[in-house]
């Protein structure tokens, strides 16, 4: 199957769980006991106003209906107003992702630059105390709760080495705004004192909520290494001669890391809905504190909103990951005309 082919079978089933997630969605919002003009007006409101906003939402209109004027606004950028914020739930969005979205990306980067590595090690020095010592951090990172993590972080770096930085995002003047990522935009304007506090605030969430991951994918790169070494062409090219660093390295892991990838891909999109527990220990203030917050307060806007972002958020990343490994294996593009 050429690559054209299977990208646009992947685009396509990407887009067609698009529209079955806005589908199951929408009719959830549409099932709930609570109305959602009751919602939006407060309990104060006369029974003619929620039956007017009603009427402005389109609840009256068949569900079809409904569902494609939701869809059309949505699409255009009208995500209806909060009823905490008074906002557009859009803007508000556009306020708490791009601190949630720093957050699980450097999330990501550690957990890889840490986890291969320590699944490599382990690997190549099997039978011996170091893998096993790496094994057992490993297995303790992924046994201990982000959050319990997290406090423990907290309560041990304030008392013991007098470390402040334990909630929020920074303790300066923030840089001047280009993405809403405060790390990236400190370094984007050149702005070292707040690059110096906000590196400070990333620290203890981002071990928090990278361990866990560190522990999958240093097992997931192991097993996927030891599996390799049993294969034949390793066996042979090292009855030859060739040196274990190089199998290890050039043959081993380049295999190994095709089942590793498509973790991190799942894991990457994961941390967006899973990140809520350390955003709130650390008082980050990103998305997931919002949706806890919209969930509290009864948001229907808000909820939806969130719902919509996180699932677009898995899919393509999802996409994104599969378009990769069929690029670097084939036998994964000729796997799905079959």
């Amino acid at each position: 199957m050429r690559f054209a082919e299977f990208v646009a079978r992947r685009v396509l089933l990407a887009l067609v769980t698009l529209v079955g997630l806005s589908l199951l969605i929408f009719y959830l919002s549409r099932i709930l006991p609570a109305n959602p003009g009751r919602l939006a007006l407060g309990p104060y409101a006369t029974q003619a106003q929620v039956a007017a906003y009603d009427r402005e939402l389109g609840l009256s209109r068949p569900l079809y209906e409904q569902y494609f004027y939701w869809l059309w606004n949505f699409l255009h950028g009208q995500w209806g107003l909060s009823i905490v914020t008074k906002d557009n739930v859009l803007h508000d969005v556009e306020i708490h992702f791009p601190a949630t979205f720093e957050l699980i990306t450097i999330s990501i980067i550690l957990t890889s630059l840490i986890g291969i590595p320590l699944g490599v090690i382990a690997a190549s020095r099997r039978g011996k105390i170091l893998s096993g010592v790496v094994r057992a951090l490993w297995m303790v990172g992924v046994a201990i709760p982000s959050f319990t993590v997290g406090l423990g972080l907290q309560v041990i770096s304030s008392y013991w080495f007098h470390f402040n930085a334990i909630i929020g995002q920074i303790s300066v003047p923030p840089p001047t705004h280009v993405t809403g990522m405060l790390w990236v935009d400190s370094i984007l304007t050149g702005n070292w004192p707040a690059f110096v506090s906000t590196s400070q605030h990333l620290l203890l969430p981002e071990i928090a909520l990278s361990l866990a991951g560190i522990g999958q994918i240093a097992q997931l790169t192991y097993s996927g290494m030891l599996d390799e070494t049993e294969e034949d062409y390793y066996l042979a090219l090292k009855t030859f001669g060739a040196r274990s660093f190089a199998l290890d390295f050039k043959y081993a892991l380049r295999s190994a890391l095709i089942p590793v990838l498509t973790v991190l891909g799942l894991l990457y999109a994961s941390l967006i809905a899973n990140a809520f527990l350390v955003e709130e220990v650390f008082s980050w203030g990103g998305l997931s504190t919002y949706a806890v917050t919209a969930m509290q307060s009864d948001d229907f806007n808000a909820i939806v909103a969130t719902v919509i972002v996180i699932g677009v958020f898995y899919v393509v990343l999802n996409l994104l990951v599969d378009l990769s490994l069929g690029y670097i294996d084939p036998r994964i593009r000729l796997g799905v005309g079959h």
